[in-house]
């Protein structure tokens, strides 16, 4: 079998995701994003936050939805542009150009930044596996990071792939959503990977600016998992998260982020494992509600929340223990692995909805610069090789403005 771990995986962009590429001042990337991604923005926010039923599972029972989304539009125009420009300038940049490219409703952006963490806490999106392993634990001698990005279904359309080259920053390759200026998934320049989980802490900062902001910021100012463990203590936050880094020198790490404690996990047998609960002394008093139980309307009756993690987490465990060294075939198996009784559900590596699926699943070559991205279930989707390359990749390597979404 070939060392190569892009061997057998066409380097060709990947069917429903979208790309594009960005260069300049951040105002300039973002009004390039706006105007690339302009409907599927509009579309976006409108499907996703605007007429989306999931609301109701956050709003007060006796609320209007419209008078819910009025107040939330009102609390965002207040709050988070505001932590926005003072803690992260050139992402506030960014945002206006997104609007301004898009032709959006600017609060509806600071809606949607404002429920990336509020609304993620009310539904109790237990969503997302992710691991990293040292260069020794796999065939092909290079550190890896294998994640899959749980979401409800409807945000899949939304996924895209940017190519960003900042003018005064580092360039790098991310995973995010049109109308972010942020990111949840990427690889940069200097070869330094980052995937993000969900986390849920009951401590507030008084920070209304999301978890993405910062893996933007850690992939435009970091090469080296110690440069992000440094940056990231420094960076105001609002709710909480775990990120998986890897670097092109064969570091990796785990940091987990309630909104004011920072704590770092360390490989353990060339290993670290993320669901969505904290693992650290510092940060698991923090937990909210892990112990609890709730009944969202997608669910039957009542549920530990704490359940999907847990299970997950352990089974992640147990596969990736299971051999000393893992070739890409490998980490695609343990991607799509259904549990011990083969089925996949929300309670497997593989999500299967309801309520929430797998929308994407990758794996990061920080070494290369590259990912191999499925677009949903590792299951039952082919991976394709995506170069992190330049800024702007030619025409058979892009999917102009997304519109095969």
């Amino acid at each position: 079998m070939s060392r190569d771990p892009q061997a057998r995986f066409p380097c060709r962009p990947a069917e429903g995701i979208g790309e594009i590429a960005c260069t300049g001042l951040a105002r300039q990337m973002g009004t390039q994003q706006g105007e690339a991604l302009r409907d599927l923005a509009h579309r976006s926010i409108r499907e996703v936050m605007l007429e989306n039923d999931r609301v109701c599972q956050i709003k007060p029972r006796l609320l209007p939805r419209r008078l819910f989304l009025a107040a939330a539009r009102w609390l965002a125009h207040r709050t988070v542009p505001r932590d926005v420009e003072i803690d992260y300038p050139r992402q506030y940049e960014r945002f206006l150009g997104i609007a301004e490219g898009a032709g959006l409703d600017i609060d509806h952006l600071w809606m949607a930044l404002l429920m990336e963490q509020r609304a993620q806490a009310g539904l109790r999106m237990d969503a997302c596996t992710s691991f990293a392993l040292t260069a020794d634990r796999t065939t092909f001698g290079e550190p890896v990071i294998a994640r899959v990005f749980d979401l409800p279904p409807e945000t899949g359309p939304f996924n895209v792939l940017r190519r960003d080259r900042p003018a005064d920053r580092l360039a790098s390759m991310q995973l995010t959503f049109p109308q972010l200026a942020g990111s949840h998934t990427g690889v940069n320049e200097r070869g330094l990977a980052i995937a993000y989980n969900l986390g849920y802490p009951c401590d507030q900062s008084g920070c209304s600016a999301g978890i993405t902001l910062i893996v933007q910021e850690i992939l435009e100012r970091c090469g080296t998992v110690g440069e992000a463990i440094e940056l990231v203590p420094q960076l105001r936050r609002s709710g909480g998260a775990l990120l998986t880094l890897a670097d092109a020198d064969g570091d990796i790490a785990a940091v987990e982020l309630t909104a004011i404690r920072t704590a770092v996990r360390c490989a353990e047998n060339g290993c670290v494992i993320n669901t969505n609960h904290y693992q650290t002394d510092a940060t698991r008093p923090m937990e909210t509600g892990f112990g609890a139980y709730a009944r969202p309307w997608q669910r039957r009756g009542w549920y530990w929340i704490g359940l999907s993690s847990a299970t997950r987490l352990d089974r992640a465990r147990h596969l990736v223990q299971a051999r000393q060294q893992w070739d890409i075939d490998g980490l695609i198996t343990v991607m799509a692995d259904h549990g011990p009784e083969g089925v996949g559900s929300d309670m497997t590596i593989c999500r299967h909805a309801p309520p929430y699926e797998t929308t994407f699943a990758a794996i990061l070559l920080p070494t290369r610069r590259a990912m191999l991205i499925a677009p949903g279930q590792a299951c039952c989707q082919s991976f394709v090789t995506r170069p992190l390359g330049t800024a702007s990749p030619s025409a058979d390597e892009v999917c102009p403005q997304a519109s095969h979404i």
